[in-house]
C-alpha cells in the first residue's frame, strides 16, 4: 500500500476471511464495519479510523504495526477476541459497546477524547485492558464499560477533565508490577476499584461525580466529592487515604454496613 494514499472503505464494510492485507503507512478509513475472520491483517502504522463494528473471530493473525485504531462516527458493538490493539482512541460523542465478555487489551496509548464505552449487559466484563498509559478528555462520557489498568510496566494516566466535565467507564487498578502515576484532574461517576499495585497520585485531582462506590484501601492526593445529592460508598473495611485536599462539594458518603469502617483519611486540609 501506497503511503502517500488514503484507503477509504465505504459502507459495504470491510470483511476478510482469507489472504493478507498489508497497511504499511498509509491513513485506513473504514466508513461501517470491520470484520475479520481469517488470513492476515498487518495494520497501518499510521491511523485507521473505524465508524462502525468490529468483529474479530476465529484464528485471523492481526498486527497492530505499532499504530492507532481510532473508533468514531457511529454506535457500534466491539468483539475484539485476543487480539492486540497498539494505540486506540474514542474520539466521537456516541456508544462504543464491548460484546459479553470480551476483553480489548490496548498495550499503547487508550485515549478518551470522546463518547461513551458500554457492556452489552450487566454484568457482562465487556472491558478493556489498558497495559499501557491512559488519557481522559474533558469531553469524555464514561460509560458502562470497565478499563482496568493491568500491566506489569510503569504507566500514566493524564486527566485534563474539570470539576463539572468528563467522565470514566468502570475503572479498577489491578497491576502485579509497575507504578500507575496520576497527573492532572481525572473525574468520573462510576465505580472506582484498587485491587492491587503501586499508586502514585502525584499532584493529581480525583472528582468523584456520581453515585459510585470506592473499593481498596489505596491514596490519592487531591479528592472532590461533587456530585448533586448522590450516594458515595467506601466498601467495607476499606479505607480512602487523601493525602491532599479533601473536598467536600455535594453528595452523602457512605459505608456499605454499619459498622464497617468504611473511611476516608483525610491527611491535608478540608474544605
Amino acid at each position: 500500500q501506497n503511503d502517500a494514499i488514503t484507503v477509504t472503505v465505504g459502507t459495504s464494510d470491510y470483511i476478510q476471511a482469507d489472504g493478507t492485507f498489508t497497511g504499511s503507512a498509509a491513513a485506513i478509513d473504514v466508513n461501517d464495519a470491520f470484520t475479520l475472520s481469517g488470513g492476515t491483517f498487518i495494520s497501518t502504522s499510521g491511523t485507521l479510523s473505524l465508524a462502525g463494528a468490529l468483529t474479530i473471530s476465529g484464528t485471523p493473525t492481526f498486527t497492530h504495526n505499532s499504530g492507532t485504531f481510532q473508533f468514531d462516527t457511529n454506535a457500534a458493538t466491539l468483539t475484539p477476541s485476543t487480539v492486540i490493539f497498539n494505540n486506540v482512541s474514542f474520539t466521537s460523542a456516541v456508544v462504543k459497546t464491548i460484546a459479553d465478555s470480551q476483553t480489548m487489551t490496548v498495550a499503547g496509548t487508550l485515549t478518551l477524547t470522546d463518547g461513551s464505552i458500554n457492556q452489552t449487559t450487566i454484568p457482562a466484563t465487556g472491558s478493556i485492558a489498558a497495559q499501557g498509559n491512559i488519557t481522559q478528555a474533558s469531553t469524555s462520557d464514561g460509560g458502562s464499560g470497565r478499563i482496568e489498568a493491568t500491566s506489569t510496566a510503569n504507566q500514566t494516566f493524564t486527566g485534563t477533565a474539570t470539576q463539572t466535565a468528563g467522565l470514566l467507564p468502570i475503572f479498577e487498578i489491578d497491576k502485579s508490577a509497575g507504578t500507575l502515576t496520576f497527573s492532572g484532574t481525572i473525574r468520573t461517576s462510576n465505580n472506582w476499584t484498587w485491587t492491587a499495585g503501586t499508586l502514585d497520585a502525584g499532584t493529581s485531582t480525583v472528582v468523584f461525580a456520581g453515585a459510585l462506590t470506592i473499593t481498596g484501601s489505596h491514596t490519592l492526593n487531591n479528592v472532590i466529592f461533587n456530585g448533586a445529592n448522590v450516594n458515595y460508598t467506601i466498601a467495607n473495611s476499606n479505607t480512602l487515604t487523601v493525602a491532599g485536599t479533601l473536598t467536600l462539594n455535594n453528595g452523602n458518603i457512605n459505608q456499605t454496613t454499619i459498622p464497617a469502617t468504611g473511611s476516608i483519611a483525610a491527611q491535608g486540609n478540608i474544605t
